[in-house]
């Protein structure tokens, strides 16, 4: 069992439980810490990083229909935002690494703008859609596993969106993230943010939980803190996702028109996703608004290598 706070090392107080949403199964204990507020999920330390997701979890636009192409080009088009931010800060041509890629739409998205991309995914199925529709190349498994050839690869980049609340050792993980960039490298990171006014509305409904996926869904003082004992320091963040936000506020408010519970349903195409399309369209200014007060539903950051390791 965790006993410290894996962000900070504070101490962990009983929070309570919560349902895995998307299977409709189980319910999970969780813990918060006294420090950083972040939850940390009861569970054993190891643990098989896929076991929890059902084998057809991985989007696929190869698999359909109209409106699955019609996602793809939706799925691009919110991985602008994305884009945007991490190419304000790469020069072109850089070399950038995708730490849980998916089937690999982002690093298609830089590819074609010049950017050297290679990606990283426990899936092997979404390492083949990747090959398959992109032609990016993937490597499966760790990065503990993939150490070696990304350390003489020398990205000038690493990205990690929606990774580090799933590894129950992040410290660890973003430890190696370090060994393999350049010294000047840069670290872009997104996690749902615990401090969310969605967060604090919805409690253990709240569809960022997403246990047990999730091993520890932080805090801005968390996050702040897992970096800080890797050696990272933050000095951008940005609290709103044209992806992500609006869509984690739709799930919560009606889980049953959620398109990724749908999909692994095996429900087929009908008015529940022309209504989450609507909603998620409808509440992008609640989003928006939570984010300008800094209570955004993610956290999204650039950090750099600390002027002096800062690691315990």
């Amino acid at each position: 069992m965790t006993v410290t706070c894996p962000a900070c090392g504070g101490e962990l107080d009983s929070w309570g439980a919560a349902s895995d949403k998307l299977t409709g199964t189980g319910k999970h204990l969780l813990d918060s810490c006294r420090n950083c507020l972040s939850l940390v999920l009861q569970s054993e330390v190891e643990r098989d990083p896929l076991s929890f997701y059902p084998s057809n979890y991985w989007y696929r636009e190869s698999d359909a229909s109209w409106l699955s192409k019609l996602e793809g080009c939706y799925r691009r088009w919110v991985l602008l935002d994305h884009v945007r931010f991490v190419t304000r800060f790469l020069r072109q041509p850089g070399k950038l690494l995708d730490v849980g890629c998916g089937s690999g739409t982002f690093l298609f998205l830089l590819k074609r703008r010049g950017y050297q991309v290679l990606g990283l995914d426990f899936s092997h199925a979404a390492a083949v859609e990747a090959k398959r529709r992109y032609a990016i190349e993937v490597k499966v498994g760790s990065l503990r596993e993939q150490r070696r050839i990304f350390q003489a690869w020398a990205p000038d980049a690493v990205t990690m969106f929606h990774v580090l609340e799933h590894v129950t050792d992040p410290v660890e993980t973003l430890r190696g993230v370090y060994s393999v960039l350049r010294p000047e490298g840069q670290l872009f990171l997104q996690v749902p943010n615990m401090g969310s006014w969605q967060a604090r509305i919805f409690g253990a409904h709240w569809y960022g939980l997403d246990v047990p996926r999730h091993a520890v869904n932080y805090t801005d003082r968390g996050l702040r803190a897992v970096l800080h004992r890797a050696g990272f320091q933050i000095t951008h963040c940005k609290r709103f996702s044209l992806r992500d936000n609006s869509p984690s506020w739709v799930s919560s408010l009606v889980r049953s028109i959620d398109p990724l519970k749908r999909r692994l349903a095996g429900n087929a195409v009908g008015a529940a996703d022309f209504l989450y399309a609507a909603l998620v369209t409808g509440l992008q200014p609640i989003a928006a608004l939570e984010a300008m007060c800094g209570c955004g539903g993610t956290l999204f950051v650039r950090a750099v290598r600390a002027p002096e390791e800062r690691k315990e």
